[in-house]
C-alpha cells in the first residue's frame, strides 16, 4: 500500500535536497538518484535552469513524499518504484531527484522536482486534477507491481494525517 503527499515549496532549494540527501537517512545515498540532473549538483543545475529561463520566484520546486509499508517492499524495489513514478509524471522535461529514506519503519521516497523545465522553460502548475493524475499514477504502478492500493478515503486520510505527522517531526533543517 502506497501514499504520496504532494507539496509546493516556495523557498530554499537548497535545504530541501540536502534534506532528502542526507547519508543517515539514505544509508549514505545509497538509493538517491538524479533525472535529468545529477544528484551532487542538482542544486546548481536546477537554480541554473530557472535563472536561464528568469523564473526565479513563486514555487520553487514540488516535494512528493511517497510512502510504502516497510513489509511490503524492499528498499531497492521502492528506489525502483520512485524512479518511475516521477518518469510517469514529469516526463523528460523536468529535473528531479529520488532519495529513497531508510531510517522509519516504512520505506519511503522523497522526489524534489525543479517548477520550471530545463527544455521549455515553463513553470509546472499543481491544481485538483493534478493531484488526481498523482493518485491515479501511484495505483497503477502499485497494482502493475503487485502492491495493495488504498480503496478506503478514511483511511487514506488517516494515514496521510500520519505522514504529514512524521513529516512535522522531522522538519527539515
Amino acid at each position: 500500500m502506497a501514499v504520496t503527499k504532494f507539496l509546493s515549496r516556495k523557498t530554499r532549494l537548497d535545504m530541501i535536497i540536502k534534506y532528502i540527501m542526507s547519508g543517515e537517512k539514505t544509508e549514505k545515498m545509497m538509493y538517491v538518484s538524479g533525472v535529468n540532473c545529477r544528484p551532487d549538483t542538482a542544486i546548481s543545475e536546477m537554480q541554473d535552469t530557472k535563472k536561464r529561463f528568469d523564473k526565479e520566484d513563486g514555487i520553487i520546486s514540488y516535494h512528493l513524499i511517497q510512502s510504502f509499508d516497510g513489509k511490503e517492499i524492499s528498499s531497492k524495489k521502492c528506489h525502483e518504484l520512485g524512479l518511475q513514478y516521477a518518469k510517469e509524471l514529469f516526463g523528460d522535461d523536468f529535473q528531479f531527484v529520488v532519495a529513497t529514506h531508510l531510517n522509519t519503519d516504512n520505506v519511503h521516497n522523497h522526489i524534489v522536482v525543479n517548477s520550471v523545465s530545463f527544455k521549455s522553460g515553463n513553470k509546472f502548475y499543481s491544481n485538483r486534477e493534478t493531484k488526481d493524475f498523482i493518485r491515479i499514477t501511484l495505483d497503477f504502478i502499485c497494482r502493475e507491481n503487485g502492491l495493495s492500493i488504498i480503496k478506503n478515503q478514511k483511511r487514506l486520510l488517516k494515514i496521510r494525517r500520519k505522514i504529514s505527522q512524521e513529516t512535522d517531526r522531522h522538519k527539515l533543517r
